[in-house]
C-alpha cells in the first residue's frame, strides 16, 4: 500500500531495469567544457561578524520567529559550546551560560554583503548578491588572470578576510550547484559539466534552501540528497512539488544562464553610527563623523564622482532627529573639504538632547568631468575663477545658512547702493 501511495515518486533504483521511468537527472551526454564557471561564496558568520564586537564572551546573533527567540549564527567559542543556527535562545542559553545575545542587524549584514560584492568586483564584472549570506562570480574569463583556481580562490580568501568575513568557495559550471557546494561546506571545484551531477549528488537538500516542510516531505519518502531527489521521476516531482522546485534541480544541472540581475554599487551613501555613549559637545561629534567621512570619501574615490549635499542626521533619545545638511556650490569629494563645512555648519546646530547615534547621507553621486586647468592665476591675462570661488560661497552657506547666499558677482564699484 504504501508503495501504490508513492506511485510515480519513488526513487529510480527502486524500479526494475525493464520498467525504470524517465528521471530528473537524465544521462549526460559528451563531455564539454562549461560555457561559463561560477564561484559561490557562502558566509557562515555573516550575521557576527556584521555585529560590533568589544567582548570575548561567546556570541550569538538571534532574531524573533512568533514569540520564541532563534539563533541565526553563533561565533567559534559559541559553536565549541553546542550552540548551532534554529536553536532556541532558551535552549543555547542552558548550554552555554555566559552566552551573550544580539538582536540580528540586516541592516548591516546587507552593507558588509555590498562591501564584499564591490571588492569581488576586482576578480569580475559579473557580481550578484544572494541574499542574505551570498554571492555569485562568474569566472570564467578571469582564472587565467589570477593563476588558475587555486590563485583565484586564494586571492578571494584572501579579500573577504581583509573585510572581516569568513568565506566558504565553490566552483560549479551551475551557479545554483556552485551555492550548494558552497552552503555545505565542501571546497567543489567543477570545471567539466559532464561531473557536474556526479559531484553534487551527495549535497544535502538542505543546501537548496527550500521551505523546510518541503525539505521534511521529501525525507520522509527516504529522500535525503540532492542525487536522490534527481532521480525522482519528473512529473511526478512536478505534480506533488510543483514545477518551480523541479526548475531549481534543472538550474543545478546548468540548465540557466545563472542570476539575471547583477550588482551595482550604491548611488548613494549612507551609513549610521551607534555610539556606545551620549555626546553633546560639537567638537567631540566632529571627531566621530571623522571615520565616516572618510568612508565617505572611499566611497567616491572608487566611482570617480562627487557630492553636491550631504546630510548629517543626529539621533536623540526622546526627540526627532536633529538634521544638519550642507549643498555645495559644485561637486566635491575632498573629504577635508567637507569635514571644514560639517564642522562651520555643526557649529551652528543646537542640539535639543545628547546624541544617541549619527548618519550621514549623500544626494545622488554626479560624475566627475576633467576639465584643463588655466596657464594663469585667476584674474591673470584673462585667467578664469579657480575653485577657491565655489569654495568661499560654501563656507560662507555652511555659517550663515543655504538662504542667505546665492553666488558672487564681479560689480564695477563697492559702492553701498550696488550691495
Amino acid at each position: 500500500m504504501r508503495a501504490r501511495a508513492l506511485h510515480g515518486l519513488v526513487p529510480e533504483a527502486l524500479h526494475p531495469p525493464s520498467v525504470a521511468r524517465p528521471s530528473i537527472a537524465r544521462t549526460a551526454g559528451k563531455a564539454d567544457d562549461a560555457h561559463e564557471l561560477w564561484v559561490g561564496v557562502h558566509l557562515p558568520l555573516l550575521a557576527i561578524e556584521a555585529m560590533p564586537v568589544e567582548s570575548s564572551a561567546p556570541l550569538a546573533i538571534v532574531e524573533p520567529q512568533g514569540q520564541t527567540q532563534y539563533v541565526v549564527a553563533a561565533c567559534e567559542k559559541a559553536q565549541l559550546g553546542g550552540v548551532r543556527p534554529q536553536m532556541s535562545m532558551a535552549a543555547a542559553l542552558s548550554l552555554v551560560p555566559t552566552l551573550e545575545t544580539r538582536s540580528r542587524n540586516t541592516q548591516r549584514e546587507q552593507e558588509l554583503l555590498e562591501q564584499l560584492a564591490m571588492r569581488a568586483q576586482r576578480f569580475t564584472p559579473r557580481v550578484s548578491l544572494v541574499p542574505p549570506d551570498g554571492l555569485l562570480l562568474e569566472v570564467k574569463g578571469s582564472l587565467h588572470l589570477f593563476g588558475g583556481m587555486e590563485g583565484l580562490f586564494h586571492a578571494l580568501e584572501t579579500e573577504c578576510r581583509a573585510a572581516g568575513a569568513t568565506a566558504m568557495l565553490a566552483l560549479a559550471p551551475a551557479s545554483l550547484a556552485a551555492l550548494a557546494g558552497a552552503r555545505a561546506g565542501k571546497s567543489l571545484k567543477i570545471t567539466d559539466k559532464s561531473q557536474l551531477i556526479g559531484q553534487v549528488s551527495s549535497l544535502p537538500l538542505i543546501t537548496l534552501r527550500w521551505p523546510r516542510q518541503t525539505i521534511e516531505r521529501l525525507e520522509k519518502m527516504g529522500v535525503y540528497s540532492i542525487g536522490q531527489a534527481l532521480r525522482l521521476p519528473r512529473a511526478g516531482f512536478a505534480r506533488r512539488f510543483g514545477t518551480a522546485y523541479l526548475a531549481s534541480l534543472d538550474r543545478l544541472r546548468g540548465r540557466d544562464p545563472g542570476p539575471s540581475t547583477r550588482f551595482r554599487a550604491r548611488e548613494r551613501f549612507q551609513r549610521r553610527l551607534d555610539l556606545l555613549y551620549e555626546l553633546e559637545n560639537h567638537d567631540v561629534l566632529l571627531e566621530v563623523l571623522l571615520p565616516l567621512l572618510q568612508e565617505l570619501g572611499t566611497f567616491l574615490q572608487k566611482r570617480q564622482c562627487g557630492i553636491t549635499r550631504l546630510d548629517c542626521l543626529l539621533h536623540h533619545r526622546s526627540v526627532q532627529v536633529t538634521r544638519c545638511s550642507l549643498r555645495l556650490a559644485a561637486p566635491g569629494s575632498d573629504v577635508q573639504h567637507l569635514g571644514k563645512l560639517l564642522a562651520e555648519r555643526l557649529a551652528t546646530v543646537p542640539l535639543p538632547e545628547p546624541v544617541r547615534a549619527c548618519e550621514l547621507r549623500t544626494s545622488l553621486l554626479v560624475r566627475h568631468k576633467l576639465v584643463s586647468k588655466s596657464l594663469w592665476q585667476p584674474g591673470e591675462y584673462g585667467g578664469a575663477a579657480g575653485s577657491e570661488s565655489s569654495e568661499l560661497v560654501e563656507h560662507l552657506r555652511a555659517r550663515l545658512g543655504h538662504e542667505a547666499v546665492y553666488g558672487m558677482q564681479i560689480i564695477s564699484g563697492p559702492r553701498p547702493e550696488t550691495s
